[in-house]
This record gives structure tokens, sequence and C-alpha cells, in this order.
């Protein structure tokens, strides 16, 4: 009698899953990092529950944490990134410094943004950089369910923006 029976798929063959995907998407963080403010991401290296941690906000005193969770909500948000960027620089640039397996199931990405407002206290070509880091973290096909960021330096009290309790204000400088 010959048939063919169905079997889980070995310990092998989830290995090669995840390595492929895994692959993948360092591949297309590579591009898609230094993409950002010209193209939406490849959303296809993403879980569909997808959590997103922005401590950046946070730290420059605008908001508390923002934390996202679902693939269109993830999406959604950073095209908002994308369009905010767009409305207050006049062109805006990622910089990936330095990609790094932190562990076997994380990415770590250090990078820096180099924007240039339309216009900051009525001087226009000033610069602004954030240089920061992003982590990704991947599931067992190799496929990210994580992604958080965090800021390194940020020349914004350069830029003449103050903090006043948990509110930025854009104040003017001697210089």
């Amino acid at each position: 009698m010959s048939g063919s029976t169905c079997t889980a798929p070995s310990r092998n063959d989830q290995d090669q899953e995840f390595y492929i995907n895994f692959g993948r998407a360092v591949r297309t963080l590579r591009e898609d990092i230094a993409l950002f403010f010209h193209k939406p991401a490849d959303m296809s290296i993403f879980t569909e529950d997808i959590g997103f941690i922005d401590n950046i906000s946070s730290r420059i005193g605008i908001a508390a944490p923002i934390r996202v969770t679902g693939k269109e909500a993830y999406r959604r948000h950073l095209w908002s990134l994308r369009f905010h960027a767009g409305i207050i620089f006049s062109r805006s640039e990622v910089n990936i410094l330095r990609l790094w397996q932190r562990t076997p199931q994380s990415v770590s990405v250090r990078w820096t943004i180099r924007c240039y407002p339309r216009l900051l206290n009525g001087v226009v070509g000033s610069v602004v950089y954030l240089d920061g880091v992003s982590e990704y973290k991947f599931n067992s096909k190799g496929l990210i369910y994580e992604h958080s960021v965090d800021i390194l330096n940020w020349d914004g009290l350069r830029m003449g923006l103050k903090k006043r309790g948990q509110q930025v204000a854009l104040v003017p400088t001697p210089f």
C-alpha cells in the first residue's frame, strides 16, 4: 500500500525558513531605512501583529513613548512620520552607520538623520541631526515582530528648542 503521509516540518526546515526570511529582512531593512523619507517600507518582512515602540518623542520632551500594534497601524505611523517630515523639512536623509546582529533573533541599526528645515528661527539652511538606534526582534519564522527606536543624540537645543515641562517650544537663540 503506497500512500503519502503528512509530517510536521523538521527542525532543519524551520531553521531554513528562519534564515531565508531573516536574510531577506536584513537586506530589506538596509534599503528601506536608507530610503525611509522617499518610499514606503516593504511590509512583507513584518508579522501581522508587529509592535512599534518609539522612545524618541519622550526623550526630546514632546510626548510619552509611542506604541503602535499591528501591521496596518505601523504602516500608517511610518507614513505619518514621512508626511510630517515633508511639511517641516525641505529635505531629509537617513544614513546607516552600522547594522549588526545583537542576538541570534535581533538586529540593531545605528543611523543618523539629517534634515533641512524649511524655516528655522528665520534662518534658511540650518541642518538638524538626529542620531539613533533601531532594534528589530525576529520570531521563529524570521519575521520581525517588534521594532523599537531610541535616540542617542539630538541637536534640538542647538536649534533653539527648549523644554518646558513636557512641551517643546521654539525660542529665539543668540546665535
